[in-house]
């Protein structure tokens, strides 16, 4: 059960990693580890029995589609990452630094998440549900695998940010709020937290050149402490993207209650 000096500590994690990245200045890779795997790590130790429940679905949730939307965004200048510390990029374009952000931001949720208010006494790893992420996953590689042939390996797509934004983000919230209403004030809470975290995140990796925004094509942007950024960027991940995660896990692989 989770206790109020579990709350100070997930609070004040963010902010140490603010002040150590401003000091020591890392890379890209390192900031991954201070932002999320610190509060991930210690949210896994407080709660070790959902540790391979939320590295079962962190796995199947995020690396297969971040590398597809990585490669799409990417050409479509929504956003751009500096060079990788590695000389490996999946189909030449995704980093692994993007793919281990990806995999350590939905994991921090889903153990963040099951801790703070899904205390089972069974853990399960697999449900028939999760097949539904399975094919979900399989529509969208051949999606991805008919655009690259089509355009010849130069996907582009205007918008980019809005359309997956409303796709991938957007949609699971408006699902579970008309599905299953009981669990929307945990999803408030959780909004509470990563918006916290990814706000500070986000100030920390514009200041630093951790990512950037090279584009033109974005709804608007928003200025905050001399730094400006996409509205989507706000509004999809800052905001949006812990909801998110939690409506789609809750339906695949939780009981939605």
């Amino acid at each position: 059960m989770p206790t109020k000096i579990d709350t100070v500590v997930i609070f004040v994690l963010p902010i140490l990693a603010v002040i150590i990245s401003f000091f020591v200045k890392p890379t890209f890779f390192t900031s991954i580890f201070l932002f999320l795997a610190l509060p991930g790590l210690y949210l896994s130790v407080r709660a070790p029995k959902y540790i391979l429940k939320s590295l079962v679905f962190s796995l199947l949730a995020g690396i297969p589609l971040m590398v597809i939307l990585e490669y799409i965004g990417g050409a479509s200048s929504a956003w751009a990452f500096p060079s990788s510390v590695f000389d490996f990029y999946l189909l030449g374009r995704v980093s692994t630094e993007v793919v281990l952000w990806a995999f350590f931001n939905i994991y921090t949720v889903v153990i963040f998440y099951e801790f703070m208010f899904d205390h089972h006494k069974k853990v399960s790893l697999w449900n028939r549900k999760m097949w539904a992420l399975v094919w979900y996953l399989v529509g969208w590689s051949i999606l991805f695998v008919f655009l690259f042939v089509f355009m010849e390996s130069n996907i582009v797509i205007p918008y980019f940010y809005l359309s997956f934004g409303v796709i991938v983000f957007f949609l699971p919230i408006i699902i579970a709020t008309l599905s299953y209403r009981r669990i929307l004030p945990k999803m408030a809470y959780s909004l509470v937290y990563f918006s916290y975290l990814s706000l500070l995140y986000e100030i920390t990796a514009l200041n630093l050149g951790w990512w950037y925004f090279p584009g033109k094509e974005f709804v608007g942007h928003i200025t905050l402490f001399n730094i400006s950024f996409p509205l989507e960027e706000l509004v999809f991940w800052i905001i949006l993207f812990a909801p998110a995660v939690i409506s789609a896990f809750e339906y695949l692989d939780d009981d939605c209650k």
